[in-house]
């Protein structure tokens, strides 16, 4: 797997190297947001939110955030 992933990568143009890493670098730094947000106010961090959807989105990004990322990497 290693080995087909260095193939695939190399394959690509450098520029859309540059924009894959920052998009996982983002991905990461957000789920990282998100965890410490949780951390510091608990199931109850996004309370500021009176939509109850919007809170259930913040939450959710702990998880969907990497998995977008291993499916974009």
């Amino acid at each position: 797997m290693g080995l087909e992933l260095r193939e695939r990568w190399s394959a690509q143009p450098l520029w859309a190297r540059w924009v894959l890493a920052v998009y996982l670098i983002g991905l990461f730094e957000g789920t990282g947001s998100h965890v410490a947000d949780l951390v510091r106010g608990g199931i109850y961090a996004y309370a500021a939110f009176h939509h109850v959807s919007l809170q259930v989105f913040f939450v959710s990004l702990v998880v969907l955030d990497p998995l977008a990322a291993a499916a974009g990497g």
